[in-house]
C-alpha cells in the first residue's frame, strides 16, 4: 500500500512540475507561432533595395527566415567574401533588439539555431548564414 501511495505522489508532483522535454515542446510550440506570426507580416516584404522576405519557418529546433536577393544590385560572390561581417551584423542586430530578445531566449532553451538563407533571384544561388544558440 505504501507503494502504491508513493507511486501516485511521485506521478502527482513530476505531473505537476512538468518534464524538461514538456517544457522544450511548449517552447517549440510557441516558436512554430511565432513563425506563423512572422509570416503575417513578412512574407513578400522587400527589406531593403535588394532583399525580399520569402518568410521563415521553425522546424527540427531551427528557425529559418528565407529571403530573395535581387543579383542585379548584390552579388554572391561579394557576399560569400563578406560572410562573417554580415553574420557578426545580424548577430549584434539579434541581440540588441527589443523584438527578438524574446525569440532568442526560446531558441536558447531548445539549443536551437538561427539560418537564414539568401536566394540570388537570377542565378538560384543559396548563401546562409547560421548562428547557434
Amino acid at each position: 500500500m505504501k507503494r502504491i501511495m508513493f507511486f501516485m505522489l511521485s506521478v502527482l508532483i513530476l505531473t505537476a512540475c512538468g518534464s524538461p522535454q514538456a517544457e522544450k515542446e511548449n517552447v517549440r510550440e510557441q516558436l512554430r507561432k511565432e513563425a506563423e506570426t512572422a509570416n503575417k507580416n513578412l512574407k513578400g516584404v522587400q527589406i531593403d533595395y535588394a532583399t525580399t522576405s520569402n518568410g521563415c519557418e521553425f522546424k527540427n529546433d531551427t528557425f529559418y527566415y528565407y529571403y530573395t536577393v535581387n543579383e542585379q544590385y548584390v552579388d554572391f560572390d561579394a557576399m560569400r567574401a563578406q560572410e562573417n561581417a554580415i553574420k557578426a551584423n545580424i548577430k549584434s542586430t539579434l541581440d540588441s533588439s527589443e523584438e527578438t530578445i524574446a525569440l532568442l531566449e526560446l531558441i536558447k532553451k531548445v539549443n536551437g539555431k538561427i539560418v537564414y538563407e539568401y536566394t540570388g533571384s537570377d542565378s538560384n544561388q543559396i548563401f546562409t548564414i547560421t548562428l547557434d544558440y
